[in-house]
């Protein structure tokens, strides 16, 4: 393997992808820690701390704020939004692609219509960040005690600070489609990875800080980590690795039999293909949808919890105890939510149909079953199979996180890495990144980073 990274920089055009990949991702990093003008760093960064340091509901949304914007939140960084409402605003047009039919129809239009799309994308991006961005600005302008903002006029703190925060997370989004045009990998997918594998350094100072070597078994009251917690925290990860690459590169595969056509004295056709079904063919999707709907009451939760008394205290906590981290009804909840998104982004990637149709078009046969109704219930039965499957994978996977801090109590900044959206990003971006470098390799006749057989990226 050690020798296959040494051939990287023995391909001319290989060596200048991979390099002016690793050139954006250095100006990305540099603009995590360039706070936006107006803002005292220390005052925030204190006030941070004061939220729980990673601990509670309050901390947990600070963590999972800067796990995905690798410390920007943290640093008041321009970049502080990273590239999250691009791909908000990318899984919108999805959504919206199946159920608008002059989108679909647009959709369907090639390569042109494809680029339409794509400018409806950033268009939206546009809006959504500087609405998100405003928020920001005005929520920071309210803190008092510590002073968040040096400026003396709210609302030009607050237009100033969103475009700033809005022209840098474009920016942001055009440096991710320099990376796919001329760098190596999937640019935007780049940035999102290396901004969580940022959040992994203090992960592994906070669990050295903790750790106790001369401590069999630490205790949650002397907040230590004895050699058993450690053991089990560098099993669990392992464990959790290799279960999002199985599932990322599971996949079922339907045998098709092409048909044969005649040509003259030429015979054409005939050999048998294979439709791939991925086990998690919606990637961390679901992930993301369940996430959006419990972190708003979550938040509302944090901040009227300390502003509220008597009865009304008494209501919100009752309503939101069932949104509250780390809870059994969260739990219950969470996975839930993640299993009906999971279905649901299914049946609007696969549609059974469409695919019995365009291989009945074609003269294309599942062995056994016969062309067209029967073949699109066969794929529809397979879908649902696999895709529950997946689904309850997916779901595990997501709430190792939650049931990490009962676990070897430790903050989501540790957490974050034992599964959910971070690990399944992080995994997914290193296999596709590491399957693009290997087929360059094998083109220019060097050995992959596997002695027998190949890696596979991402499906789906």
């Amino acid at each position: 393997m050690f020798s296959a990274f040494a051939n990287i920089f023995k391909i001319p055009d290989l060596r200048k992808k991979v390099l002016f990949t690793l050139g954006i991702i250095t100006i990305y990093r540099l603009g995590t820690f360039l706070p936006v003008p107006g803002i005292d760093v220390a005052a925030l960064q204190g006030l941070l701390d004061t939220l729980g340091k990673g601990q509670g509901i309050e901390g947990d949304l600070v963590a999972i704020a800067n796990l995905f914007s690798g410390g920007a939140i943290s640093n008041a960084a321009i970049f502080g939004l990273g590239v999250m409402p691009y791909i908000s605003a990318s899984i919108i047009f999805q959504v919206l692609t199946v159920v608008v039919p002059s989108l679909a129809a647009l959709a369907k239009e090639g390569d042109a219509g494809r680029k339409k799309i794509q400018q409806y994308v950033r268009i939206s991006t546009v809006f959504l960040s500087f609405f998100q961005a405003t928020i920001i600005c005005v929520g920071l302008a309210q803190f008092t005690s510590p002073k968040i903002v040096t400026s003396t006029s709210v609302t030009s703190f607050a237009m100033s600070g969103a475009l700033i925060i809005t022209a840098s997370c474009m920016l942001l989004m055009w440096l991710g489609e320099q990376i796919d045009e001329y760098g190596i990998g999937n640019g935007i997918s780049m940035i999102i990875m290396v901004g969580i594998l940022a959040r992994f350094i203090p992960g592994i100072g906070e669990i050295m800080s903790k750790a106790s070597l001369t401590t069999i078994v630490g205790s949650s009251s002397s907040d230590q980590l004895g050699l058993v917690q450690i053991l089990a925290i560098l099993a669990v990860f392992a464990i959790m690795i290799m279960a999002v690459v199985m599932i990322t590169r599971g996949q079922r595969r339907i045998p098709i039999q092409q048909a044969r056509r005649t040509r003259g004295t030429r015979t054409y056709g005939g050999q048998r293909t294979y439709l791939p079904i991925g086990v998690n063919m919606v990637n961390v999707i679901p992930i993301i949808f369940a996430s959006a709907i419990f972190i708003v009451p979550n938040a509302l939760s944090a901040v009227h919890a300390k502003a509220l008394d008597g009865t009304a205290l008494y209501y919100m906590t009752w309503v939101f105890s069932f949104f509250n981290y780390n809870t059994y009804w969260y739990n219950v909840f969470y996975v839930a939510l993640i299993i009906f998104f999971a279905y649901f982004y299914a049946a609007i990637t696969f549609k059974p149909d469409e695919v019995a149709d365009r291989m009945k078009q074609y003269g294309n046969f599942i062995p056994g079953i016969r062309p067209g109704r029967q073949t699109e219930e066969y794929l529809e039965k397979i879908l649902t199979h696999v895709t529950m499957f997946g689904a309850i994978c997916l779901a595990g996977i997501a709430i190792v996180p939650q049931m990490g801090n009962n676990l070897f109590n430790v903050s989501y900044l540790v957490r974050g890495f034992f599964g959910g959206t971070g690990l399944l990003i992080t995994v997914g971006v290193a296999l596709d990144l590491m399957s693009k470098v290997e087929s360059n390799l094998l083109m220019h006749n060097y050995e992959g980073f596997l002695k027998k057989g190949r890696l596979k990226g991402r499906r789906g």
